[in-house]
């Protein structure tokens, strides 16, 4: 017998936990995730790495929303696998209080993410950056636009410049 045999929508709002499925569930077409995907110091398991799992353990996942958090910090864990997502069409990132100015000029956890993830189907992309201004004002002018640079670069790596049926793309600075 089949678990939940008619769920399609798969929501994770706890920002520090992912479940690990030992199974694929074939039938989630949407899945919407809450985390926060640095390394966590005293943890073996890289929250990119559990995520990348996640998202092969839904073949038929068509539409993906990853509200991300601490999406700036420097990606200390292992290599991450190249994850193959050929189903999905649609996704949405939210960055959430990104420091734009602590963002690494490599290797930060949204750059790795976004390397890793392959979405060759994908018509539909949108990005939010909600950028924590407190910090981050006064006369380093230079330096944050050099960082939007690198930002847009990682969520714009040059795989996805292969995708041929991109239609829509959103970038919002919030």
């Amino acid at each position: 017998q089949t678990w939940a045999p008619n769920l399609r929508i798969l929501r994770f709002n706890n920002k520090y936990y992912l479940p690990s499925l030992s199974s694929p569930l074939s039938l989630i077409s949407t899945l919407i995730i809450s985390q926060v995907i640095s390394p966590r110091k005293h943890s073996s398991t890289s929250p990119l790495k559990m995520l990348l799992d996640l998202l092969i353990n839904l073949p038929n996942l068509s539409s993906f929303e990853l509200d991300a958090y601490e999406a700036y910090k420097k990606n200390t864990t292992e290599v991450l696998p190249v994850a193959e997502c050929s189903a999905i069409t649609s996704f949405e990132i939210y960055l959430h209080e990104f420091l734009m100015l602590e963002l690494p000029n490599e290797g930060s956890c949204i750059a790795d993410f976004m390397n890793a993830v392959r979405m060759p189907s994908l018509a539909k992309y949108s990005i939010y950056v909600n950028i924590n201004c407190r910090s981050e004002r006064g006369s380093r002018c230079a330096v944050w636009c050099q960082k939007l640079g690198v930002l847009s670069r990682a969520l714009l790596p040059d795989h996805f410049s292969n995708s041929t049926r991109l239609t829509s793309l959103r970038y919002n600075l919030l």
